[in-house]
Parts: C-alpha cells; structure tokens; sequence
C-alpha cells in the first residue's frame, strides 16, 4: 500500500499476525466473520493469524495480503 505525502511514496506499515489478530479484535470483527466476507477460508485465516502459514501461496497469500501483512498482488 502507497500513499502519496508531499510529493513522496509513503509505504504504509506492514502489520504482524499478532497486530492483525489484534486490530480485528479491537474492531469487534470475528475472524469467521471477516474470512467469509472476503471469501477465503476461515481456517487458512486462522493459521496465518496464529503465525503457522507464512503466506507464500495459494489462500494463505490472500489472506496476508488483505490483512495487511505483507505486500503483494492478488490473482
């Protein structure tokens, strides 16, 4: 994620597992809740929040990359 500040790329921060895990919670947002909206499956949700999928391919990568955790391209 890019963002534009005074004319520069500003690269937004890249959250941990844990962050995410924690920003969801803050948010009231269930993790069942959010894998179903954005259509990935809840327990390759949960692996990557608990740290156990790194994210490098197939759903584990999507769910990275929307959560924030690390930069990519979905296909």
């Amino acid at each position: 994620m890019v963002t534009a500040s005074r004319g520069y790329e500003v690269k937004e921060k890249l959250l941990s597992p844990k962050q995410a895990k924690e920003l969801l919670a803050r948010r009231g947002v269930a993790v069942a809740a959010w894998a179903r909206q954005h259509q990935v499956s809840v327990a390759a949700t949960r692996r990557v929040l608990d740290g156990r999928c790194k994210g490098l391919r197939g759903q584990g990568h999507t769910v990275a990359v929307l959560l924030g955790i690390k930069e990519g391209e979905i296909a």
